[in-house]
């Protein structure tokens, strides 16, 4: 067992400052664009706008946040040789290291969800704080989470196939983007494909409309054929069907 948490420590120790790092800037520069949206605002001509209206561009930002640590997760393996060496020296397989990435990748794709929910939550906190109470209820930070597509799926409120769907999509991205090296590496031609078909499918999913529990249990499947698909390519290594190229 301490073998195989010396593999999750090893993925942790050469790529999860980074990470938070990336997380902690994507936090700061939708502060700053909050800011600067609400500097435009004319505070003395009500209506002032919504909480959702001063945080446009996050959605965006935060996408270009998860690409950006998609593609941190997916070239840790081939930034730092070390790792390869010591894995050969911990005797594990390699298919055993590649599920263990596969649970640091879904770690670190939960812990962005949870920051960037946290994120939006504090900015609507802050907006219900500046405005006062003639223009701000118990219900403002509610309903900024209902009105806006991004906010609602990233925090469903009382939807609960919503979190599901979330959760079961982040692993699945997660599972996929580890299995990709070992593919790659096997002279497969498309080890990013599922990476990049599903990091599409969490796209469309956050920035879609309020959508019906039936959509939620489509995407849990798509999520699930897709991680399904990888894990059949892992199987067929750990059995000796694929040789390294």
């Amino acid at each position: 067992m301490n073998k195989h948490l010396s593999v999750l420590a090893l993925y942790a120790r050469n790529s999860f400052l980074r990470l938070l790092s990336l997380m902690a800037a994507m936090g700061i520069l939708e502060a700053v664009l909050y800011v600067l949206h609400w500097n435009r605002v004319d505070r003395e001509q009500p209506p002032l706008p919504a909480a959702e209206d001063l945080l446009q561009g996050i959605p965006l930002m935060s996408a270009a946040a998860l690409l950006l640590l998609l593609f941190l997760l997916c070239r840790s393996d081939e930034e730092a040789p070390a790792i390869a060496y010591t894995l050969r020296r911990l005797r594990i397989p390699e298919e055993t290291t590649v599920l263990w990435k596969a649970v640091y990748n879904g770690l670190c794709l939960l812990l962005f969800w949870a920051v960037q929910a946290g994120a939006a939550m504090g900015l609507c906190l802050w907006y219900a704080s500046v405005i006062g109470p003639d223009y701000s209820s118990p219900q403002t930070v509610f309903l900024a989470f209902y009105r806006s597509h991004f906010f609602h799926n990233l925090l469903p409120l009382d939807n609960w196939t919503r979190y599901l769907r979330n959760l079961v999509l982040l692993l699945s991205l997660g599972f996929c983007a580890a299995v990709r090296t070992y593919k790659l590496r096997r002279g497969s031609r498309y080890g990013w494909g599922m990476v990049t078909f599903l990091s599409g499918v969490v796209y469309a999913s956050f920035s879609a409309g309020i959508s019906s529990c039936f959509m939620d249990i489509v995407v849990i499947a798509v999520s699930l054929i897709a991680a399904a698909a990888d894990a059949a390519c892992l199987r067929r290594g750990w059995r000796g069907e694929l040789d390294e190229a």
